[in-house]
């Protein structure tokens, strides 16, 4: 684990702002260490890798195209987006 502890290291010299690290293997964690306390934290950037490796999940499984509109699963919302047309 020298090179987690030479990362560490950098994060800490640099004051990267980090809140830890985690490696997992086989899904199990084999090395773990936190630079602050375990407190929850609202980190809104991290839900947009979740959310893009959902839809990327979901589009290769045949659940929608990229290509189509946001207003077909939400036809209620229709009128409110294109008021007044025929869309």
């Amino acid at each position: 684990m020298d090179l987690l502890n030479e990362f560490k290291q950098s994060v800490i010299n640099a004051d990267l702002g980090v809140y830890g690290i985690h490696v997992y293997q086989n899904g199990k964690t084999i090395a773990e260490y936190r630079f602050r306390s375990n407190d929850r934290v609202n980190l809104c950037s991290a839900s947009k890798t979740f959310v893009s490796a959902g839809i990327g999940i979901a589009e290769s499984e045949g659940c929608f195209s990229l290509s189509d509109e946001v207003l077909t699963f939400f036809p209620e919302y229709k009128e409110k987006a294109y008021p007044g047309s025929e869309k």
